[in-house]
């Protein structure tokens, strides 16, 4: 198949609707952007008022392609992972001269029709609405040697963002995006005072710090999605202790963003 598309739950099980098997799911919308304007007249001229993303809707048609007790069971099987997820995204994966690229919006569902052609084939309707814009997600882990048999590292999961160069250390962020991107963080101890800064130029734009000392294997999540906003300690048995209260009341922006690069 020249595209996947893919859904994918909160328990990363996955529910492959193009897979030329079993269905081949046809794109009715694109993956386009577009946005709401408001405008003020003053005179005979147009100012522009207000701008904000409009929210994203997929449609498309899920055909299934086996024999008609295939196509019901499978139909069947799609609707129940549909159904029953909690969470989901779909996954648009795409060859690029760089190799296979994989891009992903979380969505609500808001239809799976179910209508019949040509006897056996069974046609499904999905419409889906997007909570997000589109994004690739990128890990990075570093190890930071502090001192022999002592280190600490952290794995990166930004949005929207392409990663440039960089040394062992530190790696150069562009948001190559629409929109700010959200990050996810997790630093693992022994750490003392963690200190996050987003710099932009070589200033500081944004940064947190806490107060906390974190033994070896003891973990800080700290994620600032709109729909996830947290900062946690994770203990060594896996449970975990909410740390919004040491937070700076006076810092505005607890949970920022990497901004979009200028161009």
């Amino acid at each position: 198949m020249n595209k996947r598309y893919y859904l994918k739950n909160e328990k990363g099980q996955i529910l492959d609707i193009n897979d030329g098997k079993n269905s081949i799911f046809n794109l009715t919308s694109d993956f386009g952007i577009s946005r709401s304007l408001s405008y003020s007249r003053v005179g005979n001229t147009f100012i522009k008022s207000k701008e904000e993303p409009e929210q994203l809707k997929l449609e498309g048609n899920i055909n299934f392609i086996k024999d008609e007790a295939q196509n019901e069971e499978n139909y069947k099987k799609y609707e129940r992972f549909i159904r029953t997820s909690e969470n989901l995204t779909f996954v648009n994966v795409r060859k690029e001269a760089t190799g296979l690229v994989e891009s992903y919006t979380d969505v609500d569902w808001a239809q799976l029709g179910k209508t019949f052609s040509n006897g056996t084939m069974l046609v499904c309707k999905l419409v889906l609405h997007c909570k997000t814009s589109w994004y690739k997600q990128d890990n990075i882990e570093y190890l930071i040697e502090e001192a022999q048999d002592n280190a600490f590292g952290f794995p990166i999961d930004f949005e929207n963002m392409v990663f440039g160069v960089g040394d062992k250390s530190s790696n150069n962020v562009e948001n190559l995006g629409y929109s700010e991107a959200p990050l996810y963080l997790k630093i693992k101890g022994p750490v003392v005072n963690p200190k996050i800064e987003v710099l932009k130029n070589g200033e500081v734009i944004n940064s947190i710090e806490l107060q906390i000392e974190l033994e070896a294997y003891e973990e800080l999540e700290y994620c600032t999605r709109d729909d996830n906003l947290l900062i946690r300690k994770i203990n060594t048995d896996g449970t975990y202790i909410n740390l919004f209260d040491l937070l700076d009341e006076s810092n505005s922006n607890n949970f920022f963003k990497i901004p979009v690069r200028s161009l």
